[in-house]
């Protein structure tokens, strides 16, 4: 797709074995055989356009969930485009890239009297607008899977949380819930909790418990209308997330979680580490389990194995031993939702041509990674 291919055309090429390699050194005949036209076999030999750098690439299609800008269908063949024409602007960069479907690509080379014209100035306006209903989907699906199961929530970092509520403008004291926590005592007037928990037990064990989780649920909701993230399950993969997430950025993980106990910890602190591992992405992070929403969470959803989504701000990234490592702040840990996770975009992935394999049991000592924290 780098070199203008459509991603129908990429899939049917890697499936039968070719490689840019391979097909560089093919005859005009045997390239033709292969169902490529003129224009494909002179971008092949090197054309006189250079290949869109694969992380611009991956940065565009993952922004626009490798979906046409235009018609959002998931399930047509899609060419990345510029819109600005590369003969004039010679520009590869994100901003002048859009991925449409063949039709509508189609659509940006043809110019008609009577009808409205697919302009670069349209397609600009219609990618912005699809990546930021992309934004709000990923953060309207991990919010609705807890709406009519209120225990989906297992784990709220209290403290961050209402950091992140500060730094987003929202106001605690303005959400549902607030006048009963502050009556329960376990909030203060601006709307920080402040319940203390005693040593061997967690913050939901007490009686105030359904006064704290409806007030921090609510909380948790507002901030999430507001919070910019990436929901990268189906996206763990070293040459997408190499690209296209950078510390500060707030992503959503679900999957097979490894949970134990981190030693040394400071006094009165239950420390426990969670790690996601697939593909060479190793995804980790450190909490104070004692901030687990129920007895089960605490002692059995935040052991062990279990399959569960993390809401984590991302602090450090670091390439080792052929790795990405994701070092991060968990702010909300939550039961897994079928529709979080399994989505087309891991087949999308293979589709585009990029490198891709799928590992999601690798066995990873994490002791090498405690320098990062």
């Amino acid at each position: 797709m780098a070199r203008g291919f459509d991603s129908e055309t990429a899939a049917r090429l890697r499936c039968a074995g070719q490689t840019l390699a391979k097909l560089k050194l093919s005859s005009e005949n045997a390239l033709s055989a292969l169902g490529l036209n003129a224009e494909q076999i002179a971008a092949i030999y090197g054309g006189t356009r250079p290949a869109i750098p694969q992380e611009d690439l991956v940065k565009v299609l993952f922004a626009n969930r490798w979906v046409c800008c235009v018609c959002r269908d998931p399930q047509r063949p899609i060419i990345v485009h510029h819109i600005n024409e590369w003969s004039t602007s010679r520009d590869h960069s994100t901003p002048n890239l859009a991925v449409l479907c063949t039709i509508h690509h189609g659509e940006a080379h043809t110019n008609r009297q009577l009808e409205q014209n697919l302009t670069s100035s349209r397609i600009s306006s219609l990618k912005a607008q699809w990546e930021q209903q992309v934004v709000r989907d990923d953060a309207l699906a991990i919010q609705q899977g807890s709406q009519l199961q209120l225990d989906n929530w297992l784990y709220f970092n209290h403290l961050r949380l209402f950091e992140l509520a500060q730094g987003l403008g929202v106001d605690p004291t303005a959400v549902s819930g607030f006048q009963q926590a502050i009556t329960a005592g376990v909030c203060d007037q601006a709307g920080a909790v402040v319940k203390r928990v005693t040593a061997g037990s967690f913050m939901y064990a007490d009686s105030d418990r359904i006064q704290l989780y409806y007030y921090v649920t609510a909380l948790f909701a507002a901030v999430m209308q507001d919070v910019v993230l990436r929901n990268i399950s189906d996206h763990l993969d070293r040459s997408v997330l190499g690209c296209t997430i950078a510390p500060g950025d707030i992503i959503f993980v679900q999957g097979a979680h490894s949970f134990s106990d981190e030693l040394p910890a400071p006094v009165g602190i239950a420390l426990r580490r969670g790690t996601r591992t697939a593909n060479h992405v190793i995804i980790s992070f450190v909490f104070d389990s004692a901030e687990a929403t129920s007895v089960s969470a605490w002692s059995l959803w935040l052991t062990g194995r279990q399959s569960v989504g993390s809401l984590i701000q991302v602090k450090q990234i670091r390439r080792m031993d052929g790795g990405l490592h994701i070092a991060g702040t968990v702010l909300a840990i939550r039961n897994d939702s079928s529709d979080l996770k399994g989505r087309t975009y891991e087949q999308s992935l293979h589709d585009s041509g990029l490198p891709h394999q799928r590992d999601d049991d690798s066995d990873i000592d994490m002791s090498q990674f405690d320098a990062v924290f």
